[in-house]
């Protein structure tokens, strides 16, 4: 089927492909590399922002970079730093990782309402606008998130309530233009609590701040199947904007291996929040953090052919060029010019100020015009169950190699009192094709993993760590393994989970409590092979069912 679709002056044309149980929305088999040109036609970016450092408004060099590139909003991070019991601090600057001070943390922490707001009224009195944005960061370890955390979620939830809207309140004296209350609030308790979060927090919002509000945090929305050179949605979408202004998106690009791959993968989103914005009827969308892609792994930052500045003029040339019909407000996170660690550990001279200015100055933008990325779209799988394989409620260890003493039969539960895996004693088992496996589990601390597909030749481990990760490692075909999908999915301590994975044909699915948490075609399946089990630390698994499937 052939559909034209117009958002702006980009045509798409799409064909809807069926392949295995989910499918692809394609648009071309080739992806031409863009070749830079100067801004020619379109319109001029009306929310031309910086992420800066707010202890630096005070330096006139500083000012005058941010005025130069044609800046007319800055964006002002509140960082609220995540400890390991789960305290939450409002700070003025990123704790991103060791060495810190917590007795310095503590001295400045009530100093900051009052040192922010000064701060803002220095942006203002330059002749900035103000972004306040709310970001979630565990102390020290900024991408940790949530995992390990011992927390009480919804105290932890109440407490970030509590301080969105006394910063709302700010906001509202201190004449901020956009808030946004949260941002990676759903890396330490999922996305699905966070955005339940932002419905019952919305009201307060409202009562406290007049301004425009963002919704945002949509942080991994789109991720990159490196193999398939496609795009998977890596989060739930709010089911409503009503109440809101603006829609707050991210963007890094990770995973993409050429310019081509970034520039398609950027069309999607660029497409998607578009729809999102006209859907909603919002006043346009805002980037929270616009980034380049930082795994370091990327082909483009390991050609030696390519200093710095080609690859970070390249990316802004997609990024202005591909959103400046559907995103509104643009604040680059790395936009000075400096001597700077960039990734697959380069450290080089940049000035991505230069090209950044030529899109902030211009009046008219030429518009991407090449292909977007293909989309996978998950669908409901059919089967037929046509035999139970095992069954056990675990009155005794007969069915599984047990390798130690860190794991018994007790009680009725499979039990784990420290790091081991287990496997079934049948050897038939190896031979296991498609099939579903499911049961119960809690976890009391580390992570717990269930493996299927498992042979000598690899496995599927779905790797769930508390409090709000889940991640599906897979063989990466030169016989090592990688997570092929993450999603950020609360599961807590002390607390009883129902798990099913469906492995059928070259399509795996991971349930837990019956919320499809992940899912993974493989371009090169693993065709059969048993399950296993592996916890990290104390944990228990109960009512384990296998059952064929076709």
């Amino acid at each position: 089927m052939l559909t034209n679709v117009k958002y702006g002056v980009i045509a798409i044309v799409a064909a809807v492909v069926i392949c295995g149980a989910g499918y692809f929305i394609a648009t071309r088999a080739t992806l031409p590399m863009i070749e830079p040109t100067p801004p020619v036609m379109g319109p001029k970016i009306p929310i031309r922002g910086v992420f800066v450092n707010v202890q630096r408004l005070g330096d006139e060099e500083y000012v005058d970079k941010i005025k130069d590139i044609g800046a007319n909003w800055v964006e002002i991070v509140l960082w609220v730093l995540v400890t390991e019991n789960g305290e939450l601090i409002p700070y003025d600057e990123s704790i991103y990782g060791p060495p810190f001070s917590m007795e310095e943390i503590r001295s400045r922490a009530p100093t900051i309402e009052e040192t922010m707001a000064t701060q803002i009224k220095q942006a203002h009195d330059i002749g900035f606008n103000v972004f306040l944005c709310t970001y979630h960061e565990r102390l020290g370890a900024h991408h940790m998130y949530g995992e390990g955390l011992r927390i009480d979620v919804e105290n932890f939830l109440e407490e970030a309530e509590r301080i969105a809207v006394r910063w709302a309140e700010i906001a509202e004296n201190s004449g901020v233009e956009m808030y946004a209350p949260r941002k990676e609030l759903q890396k330490f308790v999922g996305q699905k609590k966070a955005l339940e979060w932002d419905d019952e927090v919305l009201s307060a919002l409202r009562s406290a701040y007049s301004g425009n509000l963002v919704r945002g945090a949509l942080v991994d929305f789109a991720k990159w199947d490196r193999s398939g050179r496609y795009v998977w949605q890596g989060e739930e979408l709010p089911s409503s904007f009503a109440g809101w202004d603006y829609l707050g998106v991210d963007f890094y690009g990770s995973d993409t291996d050429t310019f081509e791959d970034l520039a398609a993968m950027y069309a999607w989103f660029a497409n998607k929040v578009a729809e999102l914005k006209t859907q909603n009827n919002l006043k346009g969308v805002v980037f929270e953090e616009l980034n380049v892609p930082h795994h370091g792994t990327e082909n483009y930052w390991n050609d030696n052919s390519l200093s710095g500045d080609n690859i970070l003029n390249r990316m802004y040339q997609i990024y202005f060029e591909g959103g400046a019909d559907s995103i509104e407000g643009f604040f680059p996170w790395m936009w000075d010019e400096e001597d700077r660690d960039l990734p697959a550990g380069r450290y080089e001279h940049i000035a991505p100020n230069n090209i950044i200015k030529q899109y902030y100055i211009a009046s008219t933008i030429s518009p991407y015009t090449g292909p977007t990325a293909d989309e996978y779209v998950s669908e409901n799988v059919t089967y037929e169950v046509t035999r139970t394989l095992l069954q056990d409620n675990f009155e005794d260890d007969s069915n599984w190699n047990l390798f130690s003493e860190n794991v018994s039969v007790n009680n009725g539960v499979l039990e784990w009192s420290g790091p081991e895996g287990v496997t079934l004693r049948d050897a038939s088992s190896e031979n296991w094709q498609n099939y579903i496996f499911s049961g119960r589990f809690m976890v009391v601390e580390n992570t717990i993993s269930f493996n299927v597909r498992s042979t000598d030749s690899g496995e599927y481990p779905f790797l769930v760590k508390p409090i709000s990760i889940v991640h599906l490692i897979a063989p990466d075909g030169r016989g090592g393994f990688m997570a092929v999908r993450g999603i950020h999915y609360l599961v807590e301590y002390n607390k009883w989970y129902s798990f099913t994975i469906v492995a059928k044909d070259n399509l795996v699915q991971f349930f837990i409590d019956n919320d499809k948490v992940l899912e993974y075609l493989d371009p090169n399946p693993l065709p059969k092979g048993t399950v296993g089990l592996r916890a990290d630390g104390r944990a228990f698994v109960d009512n384990v069912i296998i059952q064929e499937i076709h």
